[in-house]
């Protein structure tokens, strides 16, 4: 049967024995102090029980004998190395602890043995779950929602492996969540179905967090502060429904949305809700809106969704697509002709530029090839060059050139000149030769009539 104290104010006393010993199905004590002040005053009572326990006041003797009881709401008289005992009656099956009002942390628990498969200890301040709670074989159903809790550790779940459900919305958990790397929090939890983690202020989660979930059938992450969805759901092929609903994302990654259309193969209706994110209509995301218009998945509450660039409802995603690929086709075409444009001006600006310094490149080019060849110019002491002068000429000039100049020049003038058909090192091309005259020879003599002028 179902019994319901709610909406009281408990003091340790004979009625706390009564009810834990009770034969009950379901109690509910929720409202704890809602509707009363804590400076009221205890009520008169002139009734004596049986056994001399007064209602205000409780004899010595029968204090001793509910010790135990007692310590149930004074968890801080216990040290973090004990194990809290906390005794319920045995065919207690559902327990409603729903705004109590009470501030506590969770340390080690142990139950005594009991049938326990539903609490609800929501709008509490249980702001710390440390645990574990040992001895809830048989519960099913956990919410622990709105307790502003900001730690949990990695074994708080571990004495609740059959859970199905799991309700801890509206607590800080992003603070500890994302530095789950090695996904404990959750572990022992293979039962699990449905799971809401909503509002949060979770900013990131660990890839693997939902590794040990494969029964999961509803993932509930709403009203978080996620910009980028990445975390791993390809091992959940029973998920039904995921709510990422209100969160920071413009786009899924390509490796999200491929986790989803496989697993449309498992699931027969899969459906996601998206709606209140500030989803873009861009060209760079031009293949997420494709998605949109092409995937089996089902996106709920779209109706009202607006793509943020182009002010469309997203509900008609093909619409969206086939406008936004008009758009983006022409703004592809502006950027390839730019670019193109650029290029050209470019190789024109180089190939101008290779022109007008062509000679001095081919010298240089000349220079480091006969350097890595290994010729080196000779040692030049006092400035003195191998020869005064490199004559250069055509050879239509030969005759005049050594008939009548190098005699000139070389017996009379006493002037040591080098002449290609005499000087130049065979074997080597005729570039490598003049580069080498020339850095040899103190000046360079050009014989300039039209014959060298008409040569190549």
């Amino acid at each position: 049967m179902p019994v319901s104290v709610a909406d009281n104010t408990f003091t340790h006393g004979q009625y706390l024995r009564d009810i834990f010993s009770m034969t009950v199905q379901e109690m509910n004590i929720s409202y704890m102090a809602i509707s009363h002040y804590l400076g009221d005053k205890d009520e008169h009572c002139d009734i004596i029980s049986s056994d001399n326990s007064y209602c205000g006041k409780e004899p010595h003797i029968y204090r001793q004998n509910t010790d135990e009881i007692n310590k149930i709401n004074t968890f801080e008289t216990y040290s973090d190395d004990q194990t809290i005992p906390v005794f319920i009656p045995y065919e207690l099956k559902i327990f409603h602890f729903i705004r109590c009002d009470i501030r506590y942390s969770l340390p080690k628990i142990t139950v005594s043995n009991n049938l326990l498969q539903y609490i609800d200890a929501s709008y509490n301040s249980f702001f710390d779950w440390s645990g574990p709670i040992n001895n809830l074989n048989h519960l099913k159903f956990l919410d622990l929602s709105n307790n502003f809790c900001s730690n949990v550790s990695k074994i708080f779940f571990s004495g609740g492996s059959n859970l199905t459900t799991l309700l801890v919305d509206n607590n800080l958990l992003g603070f500890v969540l994302p530095n789950d790397h090695k996904r404990q929090t959750f572990s022992s939890l293979t039962m699990l179905q449905t799971l809401s983690l909503a509002h949060n202020r979770i900013l990131s989660l660990p890839v693997a967090i939902f590794k040990s979930q494969n029964n999961l059938r509803t993932l509930n992450l709403s009203g978080n502060m996620i910009e980028n969805v990445n975390f791993e759901i390809k091992n959940m092929t029973k998920l039904s429904h995921i709510d990422i609903s209100e969160y920071r994302i413009s786009h899924l990654d390509v490796s999200f949305t491929k986790q989803l259309d496989d697993l449309t193969n498992h699931v027969c209706q899969l459906t996601v809700d998206m709606s209140g994110n500030p989803i873009k209509c861009t060209c760079d995301l031009i293949e997420f809106i494709q998605w949109l218009a092409t995937t089996k998945v089902q996106l709920n509450n779209m109706l009202q969704q607006e793509c943020d660039s182009m002010k469309m409802y997203l509900n008609n995603s093909k619409t969206v697509y086939d406008q936004l690929k008009k758009k983006c086709s022409s703004y592809v075409t502006t950027v390839v002709a730019v670019v193109s444009g650029m290029v050209v001006f470019v190789i024109t600006m180089i190939g101008e530029l290779l022109y007008r310094y062509r000679w001095k490149i081919r010298y240089l080019y000349y220079i480091v090839k006969s350097k890595h060849q290994g010729y080196v110019k000779p040692l030049r002491v006092d400035n003195n060059f191998l020869y005064d002068a490199f004559i250069s000429y055509a050879d239509g000039d030969e005759t005049f050139v050594h008939s009548k100049f190098l005699q000139r020049v070389e017996e009379e003038g006493h002037i040591r000149c080098c002449v290609h058909k005499r000087d130049f090192l065979p074997g080597n091309d005729i570039a490598s030769n003049i580069t080498s005259a020339i850095h040899n020879s103190r000046k360079t003599v050009l014989m300039m009539p039209n014959s060298f002028l008409a040569s190549d």
